[in-house]
């Protein structure tokens, strides 16, 4: 399955981890079906989990995406499903 997103060539120039903004950011071997996801954990610090095989481009857009997450406050909130619908 072709999705878009190419994988990025080594070397990746990011560290695994990385501040952006008050979030913390980890990149992470993901499948590349899966572009990024975001956490927090039981001491509430947040996080955004990237997916390293991607470009920083495909990171960066990501990133904004999973941020509006987190402002919006849908980690919190249980029965959110980004993309609708019961998933059984």
């Amino acid at each position: 399955m072709d999705d878009g997103f190419s994988p990025h060539p080594p070397p990746y120039d990011y560290p695994e981890v990385m501040p952006m903004e008050e979030k913390k950011v980890i990149l992470q071997d993901l499948p590349t079906s899966v572009r990024g996801f975001c956490y927090h954990d039981c001491d509430g610090e947040e996080f955004v989990i990237l997916n390293s095989r991607l470009t920083r481009e495909q990171n960066m857009t990501t990133y904004d995406h999973e941020r509006k997450h987190l402002l919006r406050g849908d980690i919190y909130e249980p029965n959110y499903n980004e993309y609708g619908g019961d998933e059984k």
